[in-house]
């Protein structure tokens, strides 16, 4: 489908400010006991979830390239889930007596991880036939974080989204405003195909609902 980059035409829901400030104003803002500057504080937290973000990343690119990789009885293990009770039986078990670890935990029903790993294929065109142990697999973007994925990843044109929220270096909450918006104007010109989820449980994302 081709991209449309809408002009603003509905309200900042995430990045105004100014109503921001009504509930979190930057300048309340301090670290317990005095123990270290406000701005201090903001950088070390900036940082620190930067790395994090970063590490994950690659552990998520590791893990998720382990298991595309399992065959049982010459049977290849390609998707998540859904590859047939024997196949997935298999994999199952070797996790949990083998691998030590319960896949369930890595990577819950409701994980933002599992969003991820749905990109890998337009990220790394050769993912599973190279080797993320003894190649880099790059994170391909330096303003559009992790977050930003799952916001759109069930969008068919999520790529050109990303690309340019990238190209704007739009933050998080930029990124949020930006996506609400195309999602309103798209459905004012195109009908309902998606609609911008906010929940008590999950952070936001996009909702594609089902072609008739």
């Amino acid at each position: 489908m081709n991209f449309k980059n809408y002009p603003r035409e509905y309200e900042l829901v995430f990045s105004d400010f100014e109503r921001v400030g009504k509930k979190c104003n930057i300048d309340y803002v301090s670290f317990h006991n005095d123990r270290m500057s406000p701005v201090r504080y903001q950088m070390l937290y900036l940082e620190e979830a930067n790395k994090y973000k970063k590490d994950i990343f690659d552990h998520i690119v590791k893990i998720h390239w382990l298991n595309r990789n399992f065959c049982y009885r010459n049977m290849h293990r390609k998707k998540i889930g859904r590859n047939g009770s024997c196949l997935d039986t298999a994999f199952g078990l070797f996790t949990r007596v083998y691998g030590n670890v319960d896949m369930r935990f890595l990577f819950p029903s409701h994980s933002t991880f599992g969003k991820v790993v749905t990109y890998f294929d337009d990220f790394f065109p050769n993912f599973e036939e190279g080797n993320p142990f003894e190649e880099k697999y790059e994170y391909p973007y330096k303003y559009m974080g992790m977050e930003c994925l799952v916001v759109v990843y069930q969008m068919d044109e999520r790529l050109d989204l990303l690309k340019h929220g990238e190209k704007m270096k739009m933050s998080y909450v930029e990124f949020l405003d930006y996506i609400y918006n195309y999602v309103r104007c798209y459905t004012d010109e195109h009908g309902k195909k998606y609609d911008f989820i906010l929940s008590h449980v999950f952070m936001p994302y996009v909702k594609k609902y089902e072609e008739a």
